[in-house]
């Protein structure tokens, strides 16, 4: 980071469901593991902005994003960590603005989203802003956004995306989001419902709705009771924002009210 301070920025944090489970399992352990390595091998490949749209900034935008991507993720086993400096002049980036949110943080997500389901690992997350230190290089990532970003995240009960509710409260005055990253929500939590944002369903791809109901399909088969249980509380999420899951037979469908 260039700094030894704290610095108010964007913390965000994913959990691989499962992952005790999976290291029982010698043959997913293996599958795990590729995917790991094939990760950090690729990550700032892997996860370009899959909208490809930076405007008139496109190529200093684009640069500023590989360069971000190249040193901003942590990942300790079921633990993925990914940061976005706010103010920093490194990147000269308006924390505020929702254009910045989206490019430099949703997009990310939406990457990281998309390499976990496509090696069927069902992830939840967690996005927080406020005071942290990250110093990748030195192993080290600490501080209150980084508390809150763990806390939401082990609580939720789905594998989707929010904001903590401290986090939206702050900053979405700022980002006067737009219902095309961000919408309101009862987000599913151990204790119940929980008032705060979550990434909107609408950023999702074709190819990601059609890996949501594989992973939905095979926590069935599987009997994996819980994992089955965050899914359906995803899809409820995506069908009360719009979506449409053709591909659901009507036996599925009963089994979503």
């Amino acid at each position: 980071m260039g700094t030894e301070s704290f610095e108010d920025q964007w913390i965000a944090n994913l959990d691989v469901l499962g992952m005790s489970v999976s290291m029982m399992n010698a043959e997913r352990r293996e599958v795990i593991l590729r995917s790991y390595l094939d990760f950090a091998r690729t990550r700032s490949q892997g996860l370009k902005p899959r909208r490809g749209d930076f405007g008139s900034d496109g190529k200093v935008l684009a640069e500023l994003w590989a360069k971000m991507q190249a040193d901003a993720l942590v990942l300790f086993s079921d633990s993925i960590f990914f940061r976005f400096l706010g103010s920093s002049q490194q990147y000269q980036l308006d924390r505020a603005n929702l254009r910045s949110f989206s490019l430099f943080v949703v997009e990310p997500f939406l990457g990281l989203l998309a390499w976990a389901w496509k090696n069927g690992l069902p992830v939840r997350g967690a996005l927080s802003y406020g005071a942290a230190h990250v110093a990748v290089d030195l192993n080290i990532i600490v501080g209150p956004a980084v508390v809150r970003s763990v806390r939401w995240q082990e609580v939720q009960e789905w594998p989707w995306v929010s904001l903590d509710p401290k986090s939206a409260q702050l900053v979405l005055p700022m980002l006067d989001a737009s219902q095309d990253v961000l919408v309101p929500y009862d987000v599913p939590t151990k204790n119940g419902p929980v008032s705060s944002y979550a990434l909107s369903p609408s950023l999702l791809a074709p190819n990601d709705i059609e890996r949501l109901i594989d992973l939905w399909r095979i926590a069935q088969k599987e009997g994996m009771i819980a994992h089955t249980r965050k899914w359906v509380n995803l899809i409820k999420f995506c069908l009360n924002h719009g979506c449409e899951f053709p591909q659901i037979t009507s036996a599925e469908r009963h089994l979503l009210t």
